[in-house]
């Protein structure tokens, strides 16, 4: 019983434990990964999965590939196929969306960030249905730009709200627009702050990373300790995991402010293990959000996914953008599939992902 209690305290050893876990089913997996050359993205793998105990359902069960052959459809008496359509009228999962742009979309939809509420926005022709049903709980809205924040910050118990300043605008970025932001910060109903962070995949010259570090610092002489911080962390192409950011970030932190105080949420996390081990051990209220980016996620960063403790996973859309292959406008609706690939890579049922990704939102956001 103790030493349950302790992996409860330490999310570093629970991860160890789990990573070992994760390590040992992953040995019986195989895995054939082909890139394409003209996208020079790496396509969906081929995976050849392990027999698996029938009664055990926290598994997600794949299905096996054996061969190249055409599979022939299996016909279905009406029957049949009215019961399936009842079992996925149930499937229907609650989940939450923990970083999406209202304003950005809008502004995509009708030319003005501020006409169009959530609600017509989730009503909005789709291109196609979301391959997993949801039931959208609640979800965090990024306002991205001093310009079109609102006049009145929402109160509402289902959407939350998050003020930004990105680090590529800190290099353009008026003193007014700033003092906007801070003032903003302070409001109450803000739920985070965020995305802020460290950003040098645009040119050199705009990059200023100086001038990004000195505004992170201002950020913790603002914010209130139970504020969660959404971190936009990105490098450029020649440090793939964006690890030297990423940690210059956790200086800042460590020496600026108690990060055990703070929450922090490293957005569209794409690192490595290293990372993960390091935030985690200096800040026990880091969480991992993952977009439909984890679709193209390489060996290295899937075993890194499966090293963060269950309790510190969030699934982001971070629609309009990175939307799901096929579709060219994402939205919400569509974070089921980011909820069903965390399932399948880290071997667990759809439906305990979904509630341990909705439970983690809640407890920091609501």
């Amino acid at each position: 019983m103790n030493n349950i209690k302790n992996l409860e305290k330490s999310p570093l050893e629970y991860a160890k434990t789990y990573s070992l876990i994760a390590r040992v089913l992953a040995m019986r997996e195989e895995l054939d990964v082909d890139v394409d050359e003209e996208t020079n993205e790496i396509e969906t793998p081929t995976i050849k999965c392990m027999s698996l105990v029938e009664s055990d359902r926290r598994i997600v069960k794949l299905k096996r590939v054996t061969s190249d052959e055409p599979v022939s459809p299996v016909k279905r008496s009406k029957q049949e196929h009215s019961s399936e359509l009842r079992v996925q009228k149930r499937s229907v999962l609650d989940v939450f969306d923990s970083h999406f742009h209202l304003d950005r979309a809008t502004t995509r939809i009708s030319c003005d960030p501020t006409t169009i509420t959530i609600e017509r926005w989730l009503g909005e022709q789709m291109e196609r249905p979301p391959v997993v049903p949801v039931n959208i709980k609640g979800g965090l809205l990024i306002f991205c730009d001093p310009e079109t924040y609102p006049e009145t910050v929402p109160f509402d118990l289902k959407w939350k709200v998050a003020i930004r300043l990105h680090p590529k605008k800190i290099y353009e970025a008026s003193p007014q627009s700033v003092d906007i932001f801070f003032e903003y910060v302070t409001n109450s109903r803000v739920s985070a702050v965020g995305k802020v962070g460290l950003d040098s995949s645009m040119n050199p010259g705009r990059a200023n990373l100086d001038r990004q570090e000195q505004f992170l610092k201002e950020i913790t002489e603002w914010i209130r300790p139970t504020m969660p911080l959404i971190l936009h962390i990105r490098s450029n192409r020649e440090d793939l995991y964006s690890k030297n950011l990423y940690y210059r970030a956790l200086q800042i932190f460590k020496h600026h402010c108690h990060p055990d105080n703070f929450f922090f949420i490293l957005h569209c996390f794409t690192s490595d293990k290293e990372t993960i081990t390091s935030w985690l051990s200096k800040s026990r209220n880091t969480y991992f959000g993952f977009t439909h980016i984890i679709t193209r996620f390489n060996q290295q960063q899937i075993q890194a996914l499966r090293y963060i403790p269950v309790n510190r996973l969030l699934a982001e859309t971070d629609a309009p953008y990175m939307p799901p292959r096929g579709i060219r406008k994402n939205t919400p609706i569509y974070v089921g599939e980011v909820v069903e690939k965390l399932a399948t890579l880290r071997y667990v049922d759809l439906k305990t992902m979904a509630l341990a990704t909705l439970e983690n939102a809640q407890r920091i956001f609501v």
